[in-house]
């Protein structure tokens, strides 16, 4: 059970707000495993979390403002484990999740506000795999489809029943390969992306977004404290970009070419 308390005071004018009463928010969750066979498990879940607004649309900045209810997100997933054999490992699983009122960050808001979706339902596939074919190598990878539609919008926006939630990507996916070179030298060659997806809430953009980028790491164990790590990011400079449209046009900010990244990490045993 949560609850959510606070208030504001915009110092600008000196007036105060208190946060939306979202009362007392129950999440019960519940889960079984079942392995019918030695390597194979069946697994299912059901949960509930909630979701508030952010920025001003968390206080009643107006008196006469009713209380906004949290958006209660009812979930579940059944799916997969399986190990058939030492060296190979997978999951596959299908999931659903239904929103009451969901919010979202409002673009280009000075407050950091939040708007309301309205009703949402979710549903995806998620797989992953991992093998290990000779001892210093694993391979592996993952793989989500999804799919996330308005199904009861807020009253503003009738006609947005039915479109996809802006900013959700077709699927994402990652996947590389490991390779211990010496028991001190470890390096991993991966990839990770996504889809495209829809800018704006209306779905009157073109679909945007897609992307798969290369990077590499490396890690050298100095002695038992001392690990040192590189790593490149965007090996090929592949050019990516994340974009919104602000109500008129379509705003766009790319992403990071070709990046080097180097770190020091140091462990104590106290």
């Amino acid at each position: 059970m949560d609850q959510v308390e606070g208030d504001f005071t915009n110092r600008a004018n000196g007036k105060s707000a208190d946060i939306n009463n979202y009362g007392s928010i129950w999440q019960p969750k519940i889960g079984a495993v079942i392995t019918p066979f030695e390597g194979y498990s069946l697994y299912g879940n059901w949960g509930r979390t909630f979701q508030v607004a952010t920025g001003a649309a968390t206080y009643k900045t107006s008196p006469t403002a009713n209380d906004l209810g949290p958006s209660i997100n009812n979930g579940w997933e059944v799916g997969l484990k399986a190990e058939p054999v030492s060296w190979a490992e997978g999951r596959v699983a299908y999931w659903q999740q239904s929103a009451s009122n969901e919010w979202r960050r409002q673009l280009n808001s000075p407050n950091g506000d939040s708007t309301n979706i309205g009703a949402t339902d979710r549903q995806g596939v998620d797989v992953q795999v991992k093998i290990t074919p000779i001892e210093p190598v694993s391979i592996w990878a993952s793989y989500s489809l999804q799919k996330a539609i308005i199904k009861t919008p807020a009253p503003t926006t009738p006609q947005y029943k039915g479109n996809q939630i802006d900013h959700t990507p077709d699927y994402v996916f990652s996947g590389g390969i490991d390779y211990q070179i010496t028991p001190t030298l470890k390096t991993s060659i991966w990839t990770t992306g996504q889809g495209n997806y829809f800018p704006d809430e209306a779905n009157k953009d073109s679909q945007v977004g897609e992307y798969a980028l290369l990077n590499l790491d490396l890690s050298y164990q100095v002695n038992k404290m001392v690990e040192l790590q590189f790593q490149m990011k965007n090996l090929t400079d592949t050019y990516w970009e994340y974009v919104w449209d602000d109500g008129t046009q379509t705003l766009h900010a790319p992403g990071d070419g070709r990046a080097f990244y180097g770190a020091v990490n140091v462990r104590y045993d106290l």
